[in-house]
């Protein structure tokens, strides 16, 4: 006799569970996540090195109204760790908006503890040097593209005068 339609799988075996897939692992910064545990997300997401999974919990966290949560409480050690993270990608493109953000909530959260805390101090003074070059180069920028913007309309008005011979 033929088998009949499922004798082939043992019960609770491959084929038990609805559809037969298992769900996907959760990365350890969701899991945290999941579990509204904001500092520990950022840290497990800081730990990967890799900044766009750093840079989507800190979206997630705003998101979620959470940053300052996870943000507070931090001692040097772990406070290191992001701070070296925004000063290395605060000034690139994809990410500077919400890296000014998380800057501008760390200075409300540590700002009562500058001048108490030489790791945090230091630190602090990172990011400012850092900020305040990409301020000046931006200022430099501005000033070229208008320059060029003087020298492009020049020539556009010498074009259109019939020569400029």
């Amino acid at each position: 006799a033929a088998p009949s339609r499922g004798d082939t799988l043992a019960a609770g075996g491959a084929g038990a569970a609805a559809g037969g897939r298992s769900r996907p692992k959760l990365a350890p910064h969701d899991t945290h996540l999941k579990n509204f545990a904001y500092a520990a997300a950022l840290d497990a997401a800081l730990a990967t090195g890799d900044p766009v999974i750093v840079v989507t919990v800190l979206g997630e966290l705003v998101a979620r109204s959470g940053l300052r949560i996870a943000l507070s409480g931090r001692d040097a050690a772990t406070l290191e760790p992001l701070g070296a993270f925004c000063v290395r990608y605060i000034t690139h493109p994809r990410y500077a908006g919400l890296l000014v953000d998380v800057a501008n909530v760390l200075f409300d959260v540590y700002a009562p503890v500058l001048g108490r805390s030489m790791p945090i101090d230091e630190l602090f003074a990172k990011l400012h040097a850092q900020v305040k070059r990409e301020v000046s180069l931006s200022k430099q920028l501005a000033s070229l593209l208008g320059a060029l913007d003087l020298l492009m309309g020049a020539s556009s008005s010498s074009i259109g005068d019939g020569g400029g011979g």
